[in-house]
């Protein structure tokens, strides 16, 4: 594979997103994980943030139910740019993850669970 040389098509992209609360649930440590490997199994690339979040009042929306969606949509911009950055620098066409619609993602793998 001539790894200057690339589409997103030749890659598989893994999400992993976990979320960890404290005992008073005003606190929640979210992780995400990104795996990208070519189909040829020349790059290997994994990328994890984890996201602390908190909640200093009660609102209209709990904590858990914010970091649901947004939570992952924040952490997400960090992770496309570390991954960028990294293929950029070991002297590849940096990967560039598109932008991902993270409703869909979310409620896709809890439909899949859900079956």
């Amino acid at each position: 594979m001539d790894l200057n040389k690339f589409s997103l098509d030749n890659f598989v992209f893994n999400n992993s997103i976990d979320y960890s609360f404290n005992e008073t649930k005003d606190k929640l440590a979210l992780k995400y994980k990104i795996t990208i490997i070519d189909k040829e199994k020349t790059i290997n690339i994994s990328c994890c943030m984890v996201g602390l979040f908190s909640q200093k009042e009660p609102g209209s929306i709990s904590l858990e139910e914010y970091t649901k969606y947004n939570g992952p949509a924040l952490v997400l911009p960090y992770i496309r740019q570390v991954i960028s950055d990294v293929t950029l620098k070991a002297g590849l066409l940096p990967i560039i993850i598109p932008p991902i619609n993270v409703y869909k993602m979310i409620d896709g793998a809890e439909n899949k669970v859900k079956e």
